[in-house]
């Protein structure tokens, strides 16, 4: 293990002998080092510091077999509970060729077993479990955890006793990081990987600043990066040459206390670790230092000049306001996200659920007396289904087939509407039935990866042929979104659902003229390849984008470097935007907004 942890190789398990530290210098804070090269204790301790020593036990070799050996454990630590700082080696270490298991303990008793399939049995991640509510204790309250950390293993141990031969009771899993809370499975991860290559992450922290002084020599066998609701405390200090990260610190849910994580492999770690207690960790905890001060104390109230303190309490009031407000903004965002939650299923849901949602949003929309047939079905005594909607009392009628599907439409998509309509033709005794077909087409992927075209050749044809309307539910979803954001009058949105084959998002009152040829960025100008109609100072254009339509008043328009008050189908014109550049694209469709 090198320079770190000694020799490799198989040795006689040694404790650390407890160290009674007398006259130290620094009384505050008090260090606990574990399974740490002895060169440690013996350097800190000349220095002044108030150290402790101990150890988590050694992994030990026993005889191979099927069965299970009750653990032996080995461990030997100071008191933890008054503590502040923990320096300590998780990395796997040497194994003991002594078989620890005890002897003397009646296979009755219950106890903590493991299977000797591989010959080793190691106690430790046992002891970290025993001894994490002392260290969670020591973190909460402001303490530091320094540790050299490799792989996690986890270990399935069975705590119970041996009855008739037999093992009976419970397994529980253990692991060999789990030192305190904060760096369980579920909090971090952690990847086997090994390297030398290392790169300290460019930020402006004391610890990345002084690791970035001593990676030569040094080697990880982990990766490691935070669960999402630990990313927040999470800062990475070094990465490998794939940008993972191999070093960091995590700072603790509550109070100041913070872990650095470390590669298992640091050359001269008693220097190392002098030199983080005396130029690093009094910058990063300056409440575990009060010896160390130097000239923090001219941050104290008592020595700041009057209009410095003036101006943090002014901080401390807008930062208390800002809160307020950010808090207050959050619930109105989720208020308004809830009232219309309904838009977002429709890119989710199937079956009655997507019935459901199609509904509310078609009457969001301003239709009317939209039923429910299966439910108007149900009522009327009918056991079999019929078209999922359909809305009567309009010219012409509508009949709506509702379907969410994990692939592509089926050709045979629009047959049911097809069906349906017939059928209603027929019971309602009119012509002007309408049919269509509102697919949530690939629904587990994004919108914006599902395939587009949605609907085949054949499908559109065959919807053509018997004057069936195609639509997805995205094509749905852009329709209500728009309309909730530019305010558009229902009129404009609810002639599309009469249409035929193909149904887009564009609503009654835009009219085609055009496409973006080019964006300007440095002049907000955006250049327009007409088409077809005209377009004069005063009009109002709508860009196309991915969801949304951006709407804007002409104010000056400018052709062959001349500024102009009309154009028509051909010219290639430059448009002054107020527009973000960035949400629009090259080829978008350009409307004129007619109301």
């Amino acid at each position: 293990m090198g320079m770190l942890f000694g020799k490799k190789g198989k040795t006689e398990v040694t404790v650390v002998p407890i160290v009674e530290t007398k006259g130290t210098k620094y009384p505050k804070p008090k260090i606990l080092l574990a399974d740490l090269n002895p060169k440690v204790e013996t350097l800190l301790t000349k220095e002044g510091y108030n150290v402790s020593s101990g150890t988590f036990g050694k992994p030990y070799n026993v005889p191979r077999g099927d069965g299970f050996r009750r653990v032996g454990f080995n461990s030997q630590l100071p008191s933890i509970t008054e503590q502040e700082i923990v320096i300590a080696n998780l990395h796997e270490d040497d194994i003991s060729t002594k078989d620890m298991t005890p002897g003397d303990v009646p296979k009755t008793h219950s106890g903590y077993w493991a299977e000797a399939g591989d010959g080793i049995v190691d106690p430790r991640p046992i002891d970290l479990a025993q001894y994490r509510s002392g260290f969670d204790r020591i973190l909460s309250h402001g303490g530091v955890f320094v540790l050299f950390v490799g792989r996690r293993f986890i270990h399935n141990f069975h705590y119970g006793r041996i009855e008739y031969g037999e093992l009976v009771g419970q397994t529980r899993t253990h692991d060999s990081w789990s030192i305190h809370s904060g760096l369980t499975p579920s909090e971090m991860k952690v990847q086997e990987d090994e390297g030398e290559e290392i790169q300290v992450i460019k930020a402006n922290t004391p610890f990345n600043k002084f690791f970035a002084k001593h990676l030569e020599g040094c080697r990880f066998d982990c990766i490691m990066a935070p669960n999402f609701h630990t990313s927040d405390r999470w800062q990475a200090a070094a990465i490998n040459k794939y940008e993972y990260a191999v070093a960091g610190v995590l700072r603790a849910a509550t109070g100041k206390g913070f872990t650095i994580l470390l590669p298992a492999i640091v050359p001269k770690t008693e220097d190392f670790l002098l030199q983080l207690l005396t130029n690093v960790l009094p910058e990063m905890a300056p409440h575990l230092f009060p010896y160390l001060e130097g000239s923090n104390w001219l941050a104290r109230p008592e020595y700041e000049l009057s209009a410095v303190t003036d101006l943090h309490a002014r901080i401390d009031e807008v930062s208390e306001t800002a809160n307020k407000q950010m808090s207050a903004l959050a619930t109105e965002a989720e208020a308004y996200s809830k009232k219309y939650e309904f838009l977002y299923e429709l890119l989710t849901a199937t079956d009655d659920k997507l019935v459901s949602t199609v509904k509310k949003t078609l009457e969001f929309l301003g239709l009317t007396n939209v039923i429910d047939a299966d439910e108007e079905g149900k009522k009327a005594g009918k056991v079999n289904r019929d078209e999922d909607l359909h809305i009567r009392d309009k010219k012409p009628a509508l009949v709506i087939e509702v379907k969410g599907v994990t692939g592509k439409p089926a050709d045979d998509g629009p047959m049911q509407a097809i069906k349906y309509k017939a059928l209603r033709m027929q019971e309602w005794g009119r012509t002007d039935v309408q049919g269509l077909s509102i697919i949530n087409h690939e629904r587990g992927m994004p919108p914006l990866n599902r395939a587009d075209p949605a609907f085949r050749g054949e499908m559109v044809q065959t919807a053509l042929t018997y004057k069936i309307g195609l639509m997805t539910t995205w094509t749905l979803f852009r329709i209500a979104v728009n309309l909730l954001h530019h305010k558009w009058n229902p009129e404009y949105v609810t002639p599309l659902f009469d249409k035929i084959g193909p149904i887009e998002h564009v609503p009654a009152h835009y009219q085609l003229i055009g496409k973006i040829e080019k964006l300007l960025d440095k002049k907000s100008v955006i250049g327009v390849r007409m088409t077809e109609g005209t377009l004069s100072v005063g009009d109002r254009i709508a860009y196309e984008s991915t969801l949304y339509f951006f709407e804007e008043q002409v104010t000056s328009m400018h052709l062959d470097d001349k500024q102009v008050q009309a154009v028509k189908a051909g010219d290639g014109v430059g448009v002054l935007t107020t527009t973000k550049l960035a949400e629009l694209r090259e080829g978008a469709r350009v409307f004129r907004v007619n109301r």
